[in-house]
């Protein structure tokens, strides 16, 4: 099979980690001094998570490394989450949650998907922090990790 043209390429990877600092440290120690261009809270409320209500918050950081841009996730708090599950089934240790891709429309690319015999099945959506869109986690579309579509409004 061919590539898709029309599927956009990787905006970044999603890491899941117990501790930022410590993270931070040893991802310097290879790649070199990483400032983060963008840190923030992520705090969201309500959303259906696998099926369950949930709230949940976590600390999230964004660096470039050369050519990928690097999303480092912190969860905060108890209670189930994207976060603290995968953290749990990975013993607590830090690893690939993600890869997102910015899209114009995550229903146009899963009809894209099923169409081709993938089997999408959604995680959670959520809105963007800034209101201006809205993201979402599939799992059944790449082998072994999670896609997070990012949809921007205008």
């Amino acid at each position: 099979m061919t590539p898709d043209p029309q599927y956009p390429a990787i905006y970044h990877l999603g890491f899941v980690v117990p501790d930022f600092d410590a993270s931070r440290e040893i991802n310097g120690a290879f790649l070199g001094d990483l400032d983060f261009y963008r840190r923030f809270t992520l705090e969201v409320d309500d959303v259906s998570y696998r099926g369950t209500t949930v709230s949940y918050s976590a600390e999230i950081a964004f660096y470039d490394s050369r050519n990928i841009r690097i999303e480092l996730i912190q969860p905060i708090g108890e209670g189930p989450s994207p976060y603290h599950d995968h953290l749990a089934a990975h013993g607590g240790r830090p690893s690939v949650h993600h890869v997102a891709y910015l899209v114009e429309s995550i229903d146009e690319h899963l009809t894209r998907a099923t169409g081709r015999g993938s089997s999408p099945r959604l995680i959670l959506e959520a809105p963007l922090p800034a209101g201006n869109g809205r993201y979402a986690y599939y799992d059944g579309l790449l082998d072994g990790v999670v896609v997070e579509f990012l949809e921007r409004h205008s």
